[in-house]
C-alpha cells in the first residue's frame, strides 16, 4: 500500500513538472517566431533603404540632366516608399519591444523552473526518509511481536512459578512457627540454666531487684511492651541472630541473660539482670568553663584495631568508645581506668552514643544493626533491625524517647527507644554518614556521601533543608545543644558552620595543614558552642575560633605514632577533649 501511493506521488510531481513546463515551451516557440518575423524585417527594411537610395540617386540625376523637378508621380512613389520605409521600422521596434518582454518572461520561468526543481529534489529526499523510517517502524514491530510473545510465555512459566512459590511458602511459614517456637522454649531452658549457674557462682539476691535510677531528674526509659500475639495472617519472624549480651570487667567472668527473650519484627529484647555495675554518676548534662587543650595529658593504646567513635556522658565523668574490635568500652574519665566492655555486635561499630539521661548507650556497625545497653547492669537492652546496608552512626533525641540511625542503605530510620520497633523510614537519596538533632529534637540533621547536608522534619519524615556546601562528601555532623548552628565536617579538608533558623553557611572553617583522612572523621562543638575541634589525618589536633573562623590551637600528639584521628569528643565539663586514632590508640587533650 505505502509502494503504489509512493509511485503515485512520483507520478503527480511529474505530471505537475510537465504542465509547469508547457508554458515554458509555449514561450518558447512565439520567442523563435518573433525572432524569424524580426529578422525577415530587418532584411525587408535593408532592401528598402537600398531602393530608397536607389530612387533618390536617380531622381537627383534626373534632376541634374533636366535642371526640372522630379514630376509628382516620383513624388508620390517616394512618399510611399518613405511611410511603407517607417512602418516597417516601427514594426521592427515593436518586434524588438515583444523580444525583450518575452526573454525577460523566459528568464522567470527559467527561474520557476529551477525552484521547482529544488522542491521536486527535496520531496523525493523526504519521500526517501519516509520509507526508511516505515521500514524501521514495520521492524520494530516485527521485534515487538516477537517480544510480546516471549513475555507471554515467560509470564506463564512465572505464573507456574508464583503457585509453587505459594504452597511453598504456606508449608514454609508453618514450619516457621514450629521452629519459632522450639527457638524459645531452648533460650529460655538455657537462660534459666545460666541464671542458675551465675547464682551458685555469685550467690546473687533475688532476680526481682528494681533497677537503680542513677538520675533522679530525668525518667528512665519505660519498659518494652509486649509484642502482640502473631494473627492466622501474620507470621512471627525468627531474628537472625537471639543475640545474648556480654559484659566483662577485666579479672571477672561475664554476666549472662536474665529472663526470657522477646522478638518481633527482627527485634530482640531482654530483661535486664540484678548485676549492677559500679560506674560513675552518668545522668544530668553539666557545662563547664571551656578550656582551650594545648597539650596530650594522657595516651591509652587499645591493641585490637582502629577506634571510629568516642562520646562523653551527659555528666562527663565517663567516656566511651567503639571501633574494629566490635567492643564498646567504658572510662572514667579521671582516672581514664576501664570501667566496662559491652558485647553483642558482630562486626565493626561505627558509632557510639550516650543517651540524655546517661542510663542507656548505643552503638552503630557494620553489621546492618544498632544496639542498645544498659549501662546499669551493662545488659543489651535492643537490638535494632532492619537496614539493609551499613550503620554508620545513631544517635537520641533529647528526650530519650526516640532513636535516628543513619545506614549506608540511602535511609533514616526512627525507633521507638522503648519498644525498639521502627516507627519510620526516610529515603534520603545516599548514603548517610552521619546524623544528629537539633535541640528542640524536631529536627533531624543528616551528612552524606553526595555532598549534601539535609534536614528532616522527625514527625512527618518531609525534606526541611538540602544544602550542598561542600565539594566532598560530609563525615559527620554536629548540633549545638546551647544554640541554633550545626557544625559539618568533609572530605574537602574544610568545616562548616550552618544557622539552622535561616539555613545558611555562617563560616567555613579551614586551615593549610589540616586534612580529613577518613569518610566516617567525626568532628565536634566546645560545650559553649564557642569552638570547634577536629582531627587530622596527621595525627594533630586543630581547634577553630567558631565567630571568627581563626585557628587558636594546633597541637601535635608526640607520643603517638601520627596515625589519622578518627574522631574526637569535648567534655560537657569543658576541660579536656578525647581523641581516637586509626592506630587504635586514645589522647587526652587538656
Amino acid at each position: 500500500m505505502e509502494e503504489k501511493q509512493y509511485k503515485g506521488r512520483i507520478l503527480l510531481l511529474l505530471s505537475q513538472r510537465n504542465a509547469s513546463q508547457q508554458g515554458v515551451i509555449d514561450l518558447l516557440k512565439s520567442h523563435t517566431t518573433l525572432v524569424i518575423s524580426s529578422k525577415q524585417l530587418r532584411e525587408q527594411k535593408l532592401s528598402l533603404e537600398a531602393q530608397n537610395i536607389a530612387l533618390t540617386h536617380r531622381n537627383r540625376e534626373l534632376e541634374s540632366r533636366s535642371g526640372q523637378a522630379p514630376s509628382q508621380e516620383q513624388e508620390q512613389k517616394f512618399r510611399a516608399q518613405q511611410e511603407e520605409l517607417n512602418l516597417k521600422y516601427k514594426q521592427l521596434s515593436e518586434s524588438g519591444n515583444q523580444i525583450l518582454q518575452l526573454t525577460q518572461k523566459l528568464n522567470d520561468y527559467e527561474k520557476e523552473l529551477q525552484g521547482a526543481q529544488a522542491k521536486i529534489a527535496e520531496i523525493q529526499q523526504a519521500l526517501l526518509e519516509e520509507k526508511r523510517k516505515a521500514e524501521a517502524i514495520l521492524q520494530a514491530q516485527e521485534q515487538r511481536e516477537i517480544t510480546v510473545t516471549v513475555l507471554k510465555e515467560e509470564l506463564l512459566q512465572l505464573q507456574v512459578e508464583l503457585i509453587k512459590a505459594e504452597e511453598k511458602n504456606r508449608d514454609l511459614t508453618k514450619e516457621n512457627g514450629i521452629l519459632l517456637r522450639k527457638c524459645m522454649e531452648r533460650v529460655e531452658a538455657e537462660a534459666m540454666k545460666q541464671n542458675a549457674e551465675f547464682d551458685n557462682n555469685y550467690g546473687l539476691q533475688a532476680r526481682s531487684a528494681p533497677l537503680p535510677n542513677l538520675n533522679h531528674s530525668s525518667p528512665a526509659i519505660p519498659a518494652p511492651e509486649s509484642p502482640p500475639a502473631p494473627t492466622a495472617t501474620t507470621t512471627p519472624t525468627i531474628p537472625v541472630s537471639l543475640a545474648s549480651s556480654s559484659s566483662s570487667v577485666p579479672g571477672s567472668p561475664s554476666p549472662v541473660i536474665s529472663g526470657s527473650p522477646s522478638s518481633f519484627g527482627g527485634f530482640s529484647l531482654f530483661r535486664r539482670s540484678s548485676t549492677k555495675l559500679e560506674l560513675p554518676t552518668t545522668g544530668t548534662r553539666v557545662y563547664g568553663r571551656t578550656v582551650i587543650p594545648t597539650h596530650t595529658l594522657n595516651t591509652l593504646k587499645i591493641e585490637k584495631g582502629e577506634l571510629n567513635s568516642v562520646a562523653f556522658s551527659p555528666s562527663g565523668s565517663v567516656f566511651m568508645t567503639g571501633g574494629m574490635d566490635k567492643t564498646v568500652r567504658l572510662y572514667d574519665s579521671g582516672t581514664t581506668r576501664l570501667l566496662h566492655s559491652l558485647h553483642g555486635a558482630e562486626r565493626c561499630i561505627m558509632s557510639v552514643s550516650f543517651s540524655p539521661t546517661g542510663e542507656h548507650v548505643i552503638a552503630a556497625s557494620n553489621d546492618n544493626a544498632a544496639r542498645v545497653w544498659d549501662t546499669s547492669y551493662g545488659r543489651q537492652h535492643a537490638n535494632l533491625m532492619g537496614h539493609s546496608g551499613k550503620v554508620f552512626s545513631s544517635k537520641w533525641t533529647h528526650d530519650s524517647r526516640k532513636i535516628i540511625t543513619g545506614s549506608h542503605d540511602r535511609t533514616i530510620r526512627v525507633w521507638d527507644a522503648a519498644s525498639g520497633y521502627c516507627n519510620k523510614t526516610i529515603n534520603c537519596g545516599s548514603s548517610c554518614n552521619d546524623v544528629d538533632m537539633t535541640s528542640d529534637s524536631n529536627v533531624i540533621i543528616s551528612g552524606h556521601l553526595d555532598y549534601h547536608l539535609r534536614c528532616w522534619d522527625i514527625r512527618n519524615g518531609e525534606n526541611i533543608a538540602d544544602m550542598n556546601l561542600h565539594s566532598g562528601q560530609i563525615t559527620s555532623v554536629s548540633a549545638s545543644h546551647l544554640g541554633h548552628i550545626i557544625l559539618t565536617n568533609s572530605r574537602d579538608n574544610t568545616l562548616g558552620v550552618v544557622d539552622t533558623r535561616t539555613w545558611k553557611v555562617l563560616r567555613t572553617l579551614s586551615h593549610k595543614d589540616f586534612t580529613n583522612g577518613l569518610n566516617w572523621s567525626r568532628s565536634c562543638f566546645s560545650p559553649d558552642a564557642y569552638y570547634a575541634c577536629a582531627g587530622g589525618a596527621n595525627g594533630s589536633l586543630f581547634v577553630w575560633d567558631v565567630s571568627s573562623g581563626n585557628l587558636v590551637a594546633h597541637l601535635d600528639n608526640h607520643e603517638s605514632d601520627s596515625s589519622a584521628i578518627c574522631c574526637c569528643a569535648w567534655n560537657p565539663g569543658g576541660g579536656t577533649v578525647v581523641t581516637a586514632d586509626k592506630s587504635g590508640s586514645l589522647a587526652i587533650w587538656g
